[in-house]
């Protein structure tokens, strides 16, 4: 470490200085990816949420456009046929040609 005037002397400070910056190096490690797991997961829970509230928004946007379907279908089974070929009578009025 550092410039070389000051080293261990002993067996055991040798051992010493080759374990600390390992040890270092591996909570280091162990911090970051503890801290980018937090943000990882806020941000999956966040995204998540939106999906959800998506998914919720079609199904009912599906629903409003199975209902009007059905309602038009409904509406034109039950009219009566034109008593002339050019008469559009029978139609609902958001078919009807003026």
């Amino acid at each position: 470490m550092g410039y070389g005037h000051v080293y261990p002397q002993t067996t055991d400070g040798r051992i010493a200085a080759m374990a600390l910056p390992l040890l270092g190096m591996g909570l280091f490690g162990a911090i970051t990816a503890t801290i980018m797991g937090y943000l990882m997961t806020s941000d999956l829970r966040r995204i998540e949420a939106k999906v959800e509230a998506d998914v919720e928004l079609d199904q009912a946007e599906a629903e409003r456009a199975t209902r009007r379907t059905t309602t038009a279908v409904e509406s034109t089974a039950s009219a009566q046929p034109p008593s002339s070929p050019t008469s559009n009578a029978w139609l609902p009025s958001t078919v009807r040609e003026t």
